[in-house]
């Protein structure tokens, strides 16, 4: 790009290799190299949704961003790494616009973007502290190629006891349901038993995937498992992480909070002592 050698419309035209050099987006502006990495509206709402959920990337007015990332590099280098990775991955959906294929949504593209950004690191244990704005209130898909597995506990005052939850793909399709009954006293075990009950339930397709995210309302209990996956320094974290030894075979995994009033649970939480078992004998 800083050779000005990327076949952007603008220079497929020049070199009479096309009739056309606007922008594949309909941008109705000349597919330049300033254009493909700083002005796309495309590119700028990728940037913008990564801005939303946490992330302090940088907007440019020029090419001369080149130069400005290269600064940019010594005090922050996850930032350029991220912002390259946009313009990457923005070029890479116009080439697949230009040969028919399907846009992806810009949230997919930029979950994809973090996930490829972090992939030297197992256990994104604190990634969800940034998705926190954009999944408060309702449910959305995991990045491309990853799972994500809601959970959820219903407690009566009894102590009669329900667990369960849903599996969904990037499309957000249901591909497995899981439930059990329970007798028990205390809410915050049962959601961590809901998570260690899903060993019970798992495919070997499963971990073929990029990576999973785990969902649940208790923040507590989240919270308790981030920090029990990166430290194991007592008997209590040790029992945890034993629980949970299962997860390490997925190629990363991320516990993160959602409150109860996402879309994904609707009455989950209020009809699994009824139905959830129901539920699981059908699948």
């Amino acid at each position: 790009m800083s050779k000005f050698a990327l076949p952007t419309n603008e220079f497929l035209k020049y070199r009479r290799l096309s009739h056309i050099d606007y922008c594949a987006r309909g941008c109705h502006d000349v597919e330049t190299c300033s254009h493909t990495a700083v002005h796309c509206s495309y590119l700028t709402d990728i940037i913008s949704k990564l801005r939303s959920w946490g992330f302090n990337i940088p907007t440019f007015q020029s090419l001369d961003c080149l130069s400005q990332l290269r600064i940019l590099s010594k005090n922050s280098l996850n930032i350029v790494k991220i912002y390259c990775t946009a313009v990457f991955y923005f070029w890479k959906c116009q080439n697949d616009s230009i040969h028919g294929k399907s846009i992806m949504p810009v949230s997919v593209i930029a979950g994809i973007i973090l996930s490829s950004t972090m992939n030297k690191y197992p256990m994104l244990v604190d990634w969800g502290t940034s998705l926190r704005s954009e999944s408060s209130s309702i449910w959305h898909p995991p990045p491309l190629h990853w799972l994500k597995i809601n959970v959820d506990a219903a407690l009566l005052d009894s102590n009669l006891a329900s667990i369960g939850g849903k599996v969904r793909y990037f499309k957000g399709r249901l591909l497995l349901a899981f439930g059990k009954k329970k007798m028990h006293g205390d809410i915050n075990q049962l959601e961590l038993e809901a998570i260690s009950s899903l060993q019970e339930f798992l495919h070997d397709w499963m971990f073929d995937c990029k990576g999973i995210i785990i969902e649940g309302d208790n923040y507590n209990m989240i919270k308790l498992l981030q920090y029990s996956m990166m430290k194991s320094n007592n008997s209590a974290n040790n029992l945890i992480s034993e629980k949970m030894a299962f997860l390490q075979d997925f190629s990363k995994v991320i516990f993160h909070h959602i409150p109860r009033n996402a879309a994904v649970y609707g009455r989950l939480g209020h009809e699994m002592s009824q139905c959830v078992v129901e539920c699981s004998e059908a699948v």
